[in-house]
């Protein structure tokens, strides 16, 4: 597999995943923004390492789980230890959202790039983050967020323009059978993606391929697979759940989105899917989810040394 890292999945107890938690200082700051017309408050959670700053920061955009995303409990104390800030941002409670498991259509990902580019503004004037060092994380659709967002496409087909961004991406676990064109042209400079080898709720084939493409093109972009891991970064027991609906069928033929106003067009058969209707073509039901996530560790050790490598 080109390109590819497969790994062993282990628990880092130096990430402090096994052991007692990192010094961090815990706050909550408020942004503006609006949800269908309306002022609602974003309320991100900064935590912040004991160790003198500034510091680079990883701002989380939560997954389908909103507020009870793994990711947002795991990962303060693992990047404290690295002397980075976290930053989790959940874009669902502020707009009256539990979740998004069953029906993704409660709130689009432009509403949630929207949310972090929102967030990432107000990083850019707090003294306490190293700038030039922020960068956007996410699993599941918080990793479809961050593939969007570097995504020159994306900007034109949600009607977005190119703000100043973040300085890296990194994506825990996309989907990537809906695209948009210009993956890693002129959005930000560097992409990790960490994906389980065994994940059948967001098939890791179409990601890697793109992934692929764009190293072929001398783009700076790493991508790892988990060993035997799942969507959930589990490698043990899991649960399978027959009702969850993925975006599976069309993981052999992605469809590539190119603007606001028109269908996507597959990349083999050239059959043209509308927005609306990505669910019909390209939706199937079933997904192994769940268990101990005891690859999470692997995961954030990956992710904090890849960070730390480039200067966080």
């Amino acid at each position: 597999m080109k390109g590819a890292k497969i790994i062993a999945a282990v628990i880092v107890v130096g990430l402090g995943l096994a052991s007692a938690n990192a010094q961090t200082r815990k706050e909550r700051f408020e942004v503006d923004a609006t949800w269908r017309d309306k002022a609602i408050k974003l309320k991100p959670e900064m935590h912040i390492p004991a160790t003198p700053g500034p510091h680079g920061t990883v701002l989380i955009v939560n997954s389908s789980a909103g507020a009870n995303d793994i990711f947002f409990s795991k990962s303060p104390d693992a990047f404290a230890r690295q002397n980075i800030i976290t930053v989790t941002l959940d874009t669902f409670t502020p707009r009256g959202i539990g979740n998004t498991v069953y029906d993704q259509s409660k709130i689009t990902t432009k509403d949630m790039n929207l949310d972090a580019l929102k967030v990432l503004e107000r990083l850019r004037s707090d003294g306490r983050v190293k700038q030039g060092r922020i960068a956007i994380m996410g699993h599941s659709r918080g990793g479809i967020a961050a593939v969007f967002l570097a995504s020159a496409g994306w900007y034109g087909w949600a009607g977005v323009p190119q703000v100043p961004n973040f300085d890296a991406g990194i994506a825990l676990a996309p989907d990537c059978s809906a695209q948009t064109t210009g993956f890693m042209e002129r959005t930000f400079p560097q992409f990790l993606a960490i994906m389980g080898e065994k994940d059948d709720y967001t098939v890791p084939k179409s990601c890697i391929a793109l992934f692929q493409s764009a190293q072929a093109q001398s783009k700076n972009v790493e991508f790892h697979i988990i060993k035997g891991a799942n969507h959930g970064f589990s490698t043990g027991p899991d649960r399978y759940d027959s009702q969850i609906v993925t975006l599976n069928g069309c993981a052999d033929d992605p469809i590539v989105f190119t603007a606001s106003d028109k269908k996507g067009v597959s990349m083999n058969a050239r059959k043209e899917v509308a927005v609306s209707d990505i669910f019909k073509v390209c939706g199937k039901k079933g997904a192994h989810l769940g268990g101990s996530h005891e690859a999470i560790g692997e995961v954030l050790n990956l992710a904090g040394a890849w960070l730390k490598a480039r200067g966080w």
